[in-house]
């Protein structure tokens, strides 16, 4: 069993990581036992195959959350020093019919974990320390 990590490619239409952080094209490091698992979702890195899309250089810089996981805003609509939330919490947001990240302030843990099995001790904490917690009376 080796230990040794290489570069994979996330396959076309299929996305990758705990919260599948990682789209179509991006390059994922993973040991061949690791890859193998997950076989029906990337490939070896330089091996695309016709219609596969080809490997994304890492990126510098995260990435914006998807538009899907956020409402749409105008660009005039929002103030520079709006808060940007991490994807976890938009994907919370999203998953539990919220209309924004703030909703979560006065929500119990045990509502927000409730709402995705993927929500547990360690999201509950970003939601926390980006929100807050107001409990309701």
């Amino acid at each position: 069993m080796t230990d040794t990590k290489k570069k994979f490619v996330v396959r076309d239409q299929a996305t990758f990581g705990r919260y599948d952080q990682y789209g179509p094209g991006e390059v994922v490091e993973l040991t061949d036992e690791e890859a193998a698992a997950f076989a029906d979702k990337v490939i070896p890195a330089g091996r695309a195959s016709a219609g596969q899309a080809a490997a994304k250089p890492p990126a510098a810089a995260p990435k914006p959350a998807r538009a899907a996981a956020q409402p749409p805003a105008e660009a005039d609509q929002t103030p520079d020093d709006a808060p940007q939330y991490d994807k976890r919490i938009l994907k919370v947001v999203e998953l539990g019919g919220l209309e924004s990240p703030e909703d979560l302030r006065s929500m119990s843990d045990e509502q927000i974990l409730a709402i995705d099995a993927k929500v547990g001790p360690g999201v509950l904490k970003v939601i926390r320390a980006a929100v807050g917690f107001e409990p309701q009376e």
